[in-house]
């Protein structure tokens, strides 16, 4: 969670990196400590046994990954992408074959692997300025406004293209509104479950023999990063790069950073 979460925020929420690390510092990482210093609180005040440590422990534990498994109902729709996950010809459908090339931007010999998306006026994304279509832009850099773009779909009056703009289309509006509960119950857990962390340190120190507890401790720290800590982002990594739509590429053909995910 602490390696993919930010990334998970910005794909599934819109977010921009800045703004997903400046609100994980400033709203998560406080409760945390507050939990930590909670949990030896709630210790100290009560005179907690062992027995009560280990059921805080269990209780936060079991309430934390129960609010964390309620995260998965508050996803965002996927914004429309032209040629990956919306047809050109305007449908959800969209077949395995399905390409950025069309009859629309045929002729315009866009770059292969190019990907500088725009948002079109339909609300669609589009591989390029290119692969929209566009022919005539007004501005430069993220203020660009691109026109007369064949491949955005206007009413069947208008004689000309649409028009575009530099970026990705945003998500819908009450993806806001979910990323707002995303947030809240992302710090009452992280808060749940930090209440334990004290606890399960006590537990721990008060059933090993003195002699043994620096043992004990290095080999619960070896365990946690070996078994856990060291792996996780390895085979977390590949299986959300096992739901990439589209690939980057770098110099000499090779492979770069995923544009976009499957939601």
């Amino acid at each position: 969670m602490v390696t993919y979460k930010p990334k998970y925020i910005e794909q599934q929420y819109g977010q921009t990196s800045t703004r997903t690390n400046f609100i994980i510092g400033l709203i998560n990482i406080p409760a945390v400590a507050l939990g930590i210093f909670s949990g030896g609180l709630v210790m100290k005040k009560f005179r907690i046994n062992i027995l009560g440590a280990a059921k805080l422990l269990l209780i936060s534990a079991v309430i934390g990954y129960l609010m964390l498994m309620t995260l998965f109902a508050l996803g965002c729709e996927q914004s429309p992408v032209a040629g990956l996950t919306f047809s050109y010809e305007g449908s959800q459908q969209i077949s395995s074959q399905e390409s950025p090339i069309s009859q629309c931007n045929l002729r315009c010999l866009c770059p292969k692997n190019q990907w500088d998306p725009v948002c079109g006026d339909n609300g669609v994304t589009y591989y390029s300025a290119c692969y929209a279509g566009c022919r005539m832009s007004n501005g430069t850099g993220n203020t660009a406004v691109y026109y007369n773009c064949s491949c955005v779909k206007q009413p069947i009056l208008s004689s000309s293209g649409g028009s575009a703009t530099v970026g990705p289309c945003s998500k819908e509006r009450h993806c806001s509104r979910m990323f707002l509960y995303f947030m809240a119950i992302s710090v009452v857990t992280s808060f749940t479950l930090s209440l334990g962390g004290t606890p399960g340190y006590i537990l721990l120190l008060r059933c090993i023999k003195p002699e043994l507890k620096s043992l004990a401790l290095g080999i619960y720290t070896m365990a946690i990063r070996v078994l856990a800590g060291v792996p996780a982002p390895m085979y977390l990594g590949a299986l959300i790069d096992s739901t990439c739509l589209k690939w980057g590429s770098q110099n000499c053909k090779r492979k770069g950073s995923c544009r976009l995910y499957k939601h």
